[in-house]
């Protein structure tokens, strides 16, 4: 964990004494960043870029409180052996979602910077070829232009 990650961790424990209180407050966080998860992937789907970069901060916010309450209950892992089997089974379920989702969305970004880089190239190849057929001096410019 890098430096300034550890800078934003709140210092003060996130997870309640009790067990099942922080096993309901860890889920509660995990579902938060699932949530948003589901809106990151709506905005990718719709090329809502301004909409996915203003729920990157959001995202960090929640993030750093789940790492923060992952850690607690790493840390805790004894008291939490006793827990009903069916909220193991919640905090199991939404571990996965959430690890799917992730998985997904981050192929929706690879696979879009990959078109970009291929429009990029082209674009790049297209202007280069232009140039070549007429190339452009620096006499065709007008003052106002080089200005």
């Amino acid at each position: 964990m890098n430096k300034e990650i550890r800078n934003k961790l709140p210092k003060n424990p996130i997870l309640p004494e009790n067990p099942v209180q922080a096993a309901r407050t860890l889920i509660k966080i995990s579902q938060s960043l699932l949530t948003l998860a589901d809106r990151e992937t709506q905005a990718l789907i719709q090329s809502d870029f301004v909409t996915f970069s203003i729920l990157q901060d959001e995202k960090e916010l929640i993030s750093v409180r789940y790492m923060k309450a992952s850690k607690e209950f790493r840390d805790r892992l004894e008291d939490f052996r006793n827990l009903d089997r069916p909220l193991l089974d919640q905090m199991e379920d939404i571990q996965k979602q959430l690890t799917e989702k992730t998985l997904s969305n981050n192929i929706i970004v690879s696979k879009m910077h990959k078109h970009s880089k291929q429009k990029a190239h082209a674009t790049l190849f297209t202007i280069q070829e232009l140039n070549q057929k007429k190339p452009m001096q620096f006499s065709d410019i007008t003052h106002e232009e080089r200005i």
